[in-house]
């Protein structure tokens, strides 16, 4: 009888390759472990959606009039919500909405959409529906993650550092790009053609995500640092859009000074952490 060929390596020791590739298989599946398990993380990540997207609601109910640029706000509204539902799949806990949440939040993007109408065709409402649907928003979306942070057993935040993959390091230093851009170019007259360069940019994002990469994948890697700075950009955003309209206090040496150090910082965070920890 023919002996069978043994395999190369079958009981000897594994080559370099082989080696490294089984370290990170390791590294990958002791890295879900630790985000499928971290509810504090998990609710800090929801608290912080139910704090920006009212406050992306309420900036470009405020300024759509004044400052007639509605894709300041919008773009990233988009990128934001992308980012979060990337985010959410490191995590075993998964959002379950009840019928009547589902209820709620459709009701309150329909009023969304109707304060939108009469601004477009300018008929006048009184503009506390603006603020009083800013708060129901943001307390709907606060019980999910209120719910987790209770119900959780450990409720330390952990969040898992490591290094970004290379597409997501493009995608941080493109989106520090656009926000930065956003922030700058807010007062500029020709800020429509700068709205078109900054959706140009998405776009491109968003084409990767068709090669597992993209937004999703980055909010998905994305550790605490990353949503902190990306916050005070949007933040930032929304603020200048604010004052630009109503106020006279903002100077073309302000703005970019403003939006160059948020935007380098969301860049120069797509370089860290330089290895794997845990926060």
């Amino acid at each position: 009888m023919e002996s069978q060929p043994s395999r190369p390596n079958a009981s000897g020791p594994p080559s370099a390759e082989e080696a490294a590739a089984q370290l990170r298989n390791i590294g990958k599946v002791r890295d879900r472990s630790d985000r499928a398990h971290a509810p504090g993380a998990l609710a800090v990540l929801g608290l912080w959606q139910a704090f920006i997207l009212p406050v992306y609601l309420w900036t470009l109910l405020t300024v759509m009039a004044p400052f007639d640029n509605s894709l300041y706000v919008i773009l990233p509204m988009l990128i934001t919500t992308t980012l979060v539902s990337g985010a959410l799949e490191q995590f075993s806990v998964r959002q379950r909405i009840g019928s009547a949440m589902t209820v709620l939040l459709f009701a309150l993007v329909l009023v969304f959409f109707v304060l939108c109408v009469l601004q477009i065709i300018e008929q006048p409402y009184p503009r506390i529906l603006d603020t009083l649907l800013a708060i129901m928003l943001g307390l709907a979306l606060a019980v999910g993650p209120i719910r987790w942070w209770v119900t959780a057993e450990d409720r330390s935040v952990r969040w898992v550092r490591r290094p970004l993959s290379r597409s997501s390091r493009i995608v941080t230093v493109i989106l520090g790009a656009i926000v930065g851009l956003l922030v700058v170019t807010a007062e500029w007259e020709y800020a429509s053609v700068t709205s078109l360069g900054a959706a140009v940019l998405f776009m491109v994002v968003a084409a990767m995500s068709l090669k597992d990469a993209g937004l999703r994948r980055t909010g998905y890697e994305w550790s605490l640092l990353h949503w902190l700075l990306f916050g005070i950009g949007a933040v930032v955003v929304c603020a200048v859009l604010l004052l630009s309209a109503f106020t006279d206090v903002l100077s073309p040496v302000l703005l970019a000074t403003a939006g160059s150090a948020i935007g380098i910082a969301i860049a120069g965070s797509a370089f860290l952490p330089t290895r794997g920890t845990q926060q």
